[in-house]
C-alpha cells in the first residue's frame, strides 16, 4: 500500500504473474479530487504479502508500460442495421491509430464462430487491413469470441485489455 502526505487512494488494477516468481502489480493512485498521480517513486510504496515485506524493484509511471490489447469485433447480421458495423470498424481504427510504441494489438472477429484475423502486432497498417473486409453475416457467437480473446492474452506481457465492439448478446449455443 502507498504512504502519502495527503489523502490519496491506491487501487490495484491488474496483477501479472507471467514471469513468476517476479510479479507485476499495476496500481492506479489518485489524489483527493480523483486525478491520477504520476510523480511516484519506489519509496512511496510498501509492498507486503501476508504481512511480510516484499522487494519492490520498479515503479513505472502510468502510460509508460506497453499494452497488449485484443480488439473483438462482432460482424453478425444484426451489425448491418443502422451502420453498426461501420461504427465498430471506425472505433477499432481509432484505437489502432492511438497505439503507442511498444503496444501490441490482436484482432478477433466473430459471427457464427470466432476467427483470429491478426495475431499480436504493433503494425497499424496490418491491423487496419484486417479490419477493412469485415461484412455483416451470420449469428452472434459472443462468448466464443471473448474466449478466443482471453486465450490470446493468457501469455501476453504487461498491461492487458480486451475491447469488445458488439450490439448484442450471445445467440449461438
Amino acid at each position: 500500500m502507498a504512504r502519502f502526505q495527503e489523502r490519496r487512494t491506491a487501487l490495484v488494477t491488474q496483477i501479472d504473474a507471467t514471469h513468476y516468481p517476479e510479479i507485476t502489480v499495476y496500481v492506479r493512485v489518485t489524489d483527493p479530487s480523483g486525478r491520477a498521480v504520476a510523480d511516484l517513486s519506489a519509496s512511496d510504496f510498501t509492498l507486503t504479502e501476508e504481512g511480510r515485506p516484499m522487494a519492490l524493484t520498479q515503479v513505472v509511471v502510468p502510460g509508460q508500460s506497453p499494452l497488449s490489447a485484443v480488439l473483438v469485433i462482432d460482424h453478425s447480421g444484426s451489425m448491418e442495421e443502422a451502420d453498426k458495423l461501420a461504427g465498430a470498424k471506425e472505433a477499432a481504427r481509432t484505437f489502432v491509430a492511438q497505439m503507442r510504441p511498444g503496444d501490441r494489438t490482436a484482432l478477433v472477429s466473430f459471427s457464427d464462430a470466432p476467427l483470429l484475423l491478426q495475431p499480436f502486432t504493433n503494425d497499424q497498417a496490418a491491423l487496419r487491413k484486417a479490419i477493412g473486409p469485415l461484412r455483416p453475416e451470420g449469428s452472434t457467437a459472443l462468448y466464443d469470441g471473448l474466449a478466443m480473446a482471453v486465450r490470446q492474452l493468457v501469455a501476453a506481457p504487461g498491461r492487458r485489455s480486451i475491447i469488445l465492439l458488439t450490439d448484442g448478446r450471445d445467440l449461438v449455443s
